[in-house]
């Protein structure tokens, strides 16, 4: 009976943690321009870069500056500076 009522209590234990970590493994990320530390946002690729920090292309290319919503702009516009 003990045996059983172990069992029982392990399982419902693992089917609890797996429900839990489905739920926090789905939410969603933050948006981009999102604050994400002290001058910092959230770009529109997922990653957190200070404000008008230099942006890049996919070849690596700088092709302007992060703005406070979190796109890349031309240097000079939202607020960003050459």
């Amino acid at each position: 009976m003990f045996d059983a009522t172990r069992s029982f209590v392990v399982t419902a234990a693992a089917i609890l943690t797996l429900g839990f970590g489905t739920a926090v493994a789905n939410a969603d990320p933050p948006a981009p321009g999102a604050p994400c530390g002290p001058d910092k946002v959230i770009t529109s690729v997922y990653t957190c870069e200070p404000l008008n920090s230099p942006c890049t292309g996919y070849d690596g290319m700088v092709i302007g500056r992060v703005a406070a919503d979190g796109r890349c702009v031309i240097p000079g516009l939202d607020g960003t500076r050459w």
